[in-house]
C-alpha cells in the first residue's frame, strides 16, 4: 500500500526535500540574502547531438593556452592535422564552452571545455589549423583577465569566501584555513601551502619563545 500524509503520497514530501537549498534556506532564516550563497555550478555548454556518443579514448588531453585581455588561445597538438580536408576540422562555439573535433581515418577525436572562466562572444572566436597543430582563438565578452581556462578555480574561490564569512571556516585560525586550502589544493599549489605552514609555525615558536624570555 501507499505511504500517504494529509491526502498526498509520501515520495511527493521526499521528493520536495530534495529540491530544497538547505543552506540558501538557512541563510534566509539568519535574516540574509540567499544570493550570497554560490552556486556549486553554473550550466555547463550545451552542443545538442554533437557531443553525444563520443569515444572518451579519442580525447584530446594534450593543450597549452595563453591569454590577452581581450582574448584567448588554446593551442591543441594533433599529428599532420593541416593536411586534412578543411570540413574534417570543426569547433562549434557556445558562450561559455567550444567543441573541437578532428576526423581522421575514419575515428572522431575530440577536445571539449563546457564551462568557460568567463563568456566569449562565440560569433567572433574562430580556429586556426597549422601544421600539426589547431589554434582555438576565443574572443572574450569583455576585457578582463582569466584566472584559468574554466571557472573551477573561480567557483571554488567563492565557495571558500562564503565558507569563511557564513559557513564552518567562520573564525577558523590562520592555520585552520591554510589547512583547508591545502586539503582542496593543486599538487603544484600545496608545494607553496606546506612553505606557508612552515612559517606560519615557525613564526609562532618564535612569538612563545619571546614571551617565556620576557
Amino acid at each position: 500500500p501507499e505511504l500517504r500524509r494529509d491526502g498526498k503520497d509520501v515520495n511527493s514530501f521526499y521528493q520536495a526535500w530534495d529540491k530544497v537549498n538547505v543552506e540558501k534556506a538557512l541563510v534566509v532564516e539568519e535574516g540574509l540574502d540567499p544570493a550570497i550563497v554560490p552556486e556549486d555550478q553554473r550550466p555547463l555548454a550545451d552542443f545538442g547531438d554533437l557531443d553525444r556518443h563520443l569515444d572518451v579514448s579519442r580525447k584530446i588531453c594534450k593543450f597549452s593556452w595563453d591569454q590577452s585581455s581581450t582574448g584567448v588561445s588554446i593551442y591543441v597538438p594533433f599529428d599532420g592535422v593541416g593536411r586534412l580536408p578543411e570540413q574534417d576540422v570543426q569547433v562549434e562555439f557556445r558562450e561559455i564552452g567550444f567543441l573541437l573535433t578532428i576526423q581522421k581515418d575514419g575515428k572522431k577525436h575530440w577536445y571539449k571545455i563546457p564551462n568557460l572562466c568567463n563568456p566569449i562572444d562565440a560569433g567572433a572566436s574562430r580556429k586556426s589549423v597549422k601544421t600539426d597543430q589547431v589554434v582555438v582563438k576565443l574572443r572574450k565578452q569583455r576585457a578582463s583577465s582569466w584566472s584559468d581556462l574554466t571557472d573551477d578555480k573561480d567557483r571554488q574561490q567563492r565557495r571558500r569566501e562564503y565558507r569563511i564569512q557564513h559557513g564552518d571556516l567562520k573564525g577558523a585560525t590562520t592555520e585552520e584555513l591554510l589547512a583547508d586550502m591545502y586539503k582542496n589544493a593543486s599538487d603544484e599549489d600545496r608545494a607553496g601551502l606546506r612553505d606557508a605552514m612552515r612559517v606560519n609555525r615557525e613564526k609562532r615558536e618564535e612569538d612563545a619563545r619571546k614571551a617565556t624570555e620576557a
